[in-house]
């Protein structure tokens, strides 16, 4: 959910700012669990981002080759 995906990122946030450690998260069963699902749901949602601008990348890539042929 919304909140959920917020959660997740303000721990990441603190996380990276090492307000927290990767430790306390670990001994927090709850945190523990959230996490694993939201990351499920932030990994579908990062993969299939990543995917269509790959695409596009090759798109716009295979276009540029196409014109410097013709030119």
């Amino acid at each position: 959910t919304f909140q959920e995906f917020f959660a997740a990122f303000y721990l990441r946030c603190q996380l990276i700012k090492k307000e927290i450690s990767t430790n306390s998260i670990a001994a927090n069963r709850k945190y523990r669990h959230e996490l694993k699902e939201e990351n499920k749901n932030v990994d579908e949602k990062l993969a299939t981002a990543l995917g269509a601008s790959l695409q596009t990348e090759a798109i716009l890539v295979s276009s540029v080759k196409v014109d410097e042929t013709l030119a």
